[in-house]
């Protein structure tokens, strides 16, 4: 009996850290959000909302995706909301079109881990000079809370579903 207690936990444990690819890192929320610190600080002019299929499981998937996307240059935040039961998922990337294209993140994020993520979808929106969204979609501030933007409705439309 012991030996089966033994086994079960061994099959379990290797189930659970081999889940999508040999990355172990872990991530702690579903959304989670994580701002690079390892290069020059980067002046996020765009938003792109990037649907993405092939991510069966948040520890590894949405891990991988987001260690390859902070490493790019240009690129300045990464949130990710991860849905086990949706075939594609969202991923909120802050960057500054100067230095990386759409077009780039795209292929980068279709090269991690073998080429097992495709990315279905891609909207971009212009941040404001101060990196926020408003809900009038111009560079005044607000200061009556988040606004009603195209990327603010996604993700609400997100959360819901």
């Amino acid at each position: 009996m012991k030996n089966i207690k033994i086994t079960i936990a061994l099959l379990f444990g290797i189930t659970f850290f081999s889940a999508c690819s040999s990355d172990n890192a872990a991530v702690e929320n579903t959304t989670t959000e994580e701002v690079s610190k390892e290069k020059a600080p980067v002046h996020a002019t765009m938003i792109a909302d990037l649907g993405i299929s092939g991510m069966s499981c948040e520890v590894n998937c949405v891990s991988s995706i987001k260690k390859a996307l902070l490493k790019m240059e240009g690129v300045a935040s990464f949130e990710m909301e991860f849905d086990a039961e949706k075939d594609v998922n969202h991923a909120f990337v802050k960057f500054d079109n100067k230095v990386v294209s759409p077009d780039e993140l795209i292929a980068t994020i279709e090269s991690v881990n073998d080429g097992i993520y495709k990315v279905e979808s891609n909207t971009e929106e212009n941040l404001p000079a101060e990196g926020k969204i408003n809900s009038t979609g111009d560079n005044s501030s607000s200061t009556d809370g988040p606004g009603l933007s195209v990327f603010n409705l996604v993700h609400l439309l997100l959360e819901i579903f």
